[in-house]
């Protein structure tokens, strides 16, 4: 039988030099070196905390990895044209806001629901609202995939 054992905050995030916590739950696995999984938060933690957990179980006896659902691969602009800083009410050309570049989940990404002619696409680290109808930019979240 295997046993997953879910904990969100505390151990190696409250206190970084008390591994009580994170050493009870290791006690609690059946085998010698249980794997534990970084799962970070729907906003995507910080490379630090990632780090930080690696730090915390290097030295336990475990196999630690990370599972992150929000490293999104290398955005690709269509046109091959660098970064520009859209703001509300810019027309976008059709290839910025193609079906490839949707965000069919927001509520994944803790982004506020999409209705009607509107998707929330992928603009570099951007997160834009976009009417797919005409292309005009009604909402705009600067660095949201940093």
């Amino acid at each position: 039988m295997r046993t997953i054992f879910a904990m969100g905050g505390g151990g190696f995030t409250m206190e970084p030099d008390n591994t009580v916590l994170d050493e009870f739950i290791l006690g609690l696995a059946r085998r010698p070196m249980p794997r534990v999984c970084f799962l970070p938060t729907a906003s995507g933690d910080p490379l630090d905390h990632i780090t930080r957990f690696y730090e915390a179980f290097s030295d336990l006896p475990c196999e630690p990895t990370d599972l992150s659902l929000f490293r999104l691969g290398r955005y690709y602009d269509p046109y091959g044209w660098n970064y520009s800083r859209f703001s509300i009410g810019f027309n976008l050309w059709p290839s910025y806001y193609g079906s490839s570049f949707w965000l069919n989940d927001p509520w994944q990404y803790r982004l506020p629901p999409a209705y009607g002619p509107y998707r929330w696409v992928r603009y570099y680290d951007d997160a834009l609202l976009v009417n797919i109808y005409d292309g005009q930019v009604v909402d705009v979240i600067h660095n949201f995939f940093w």
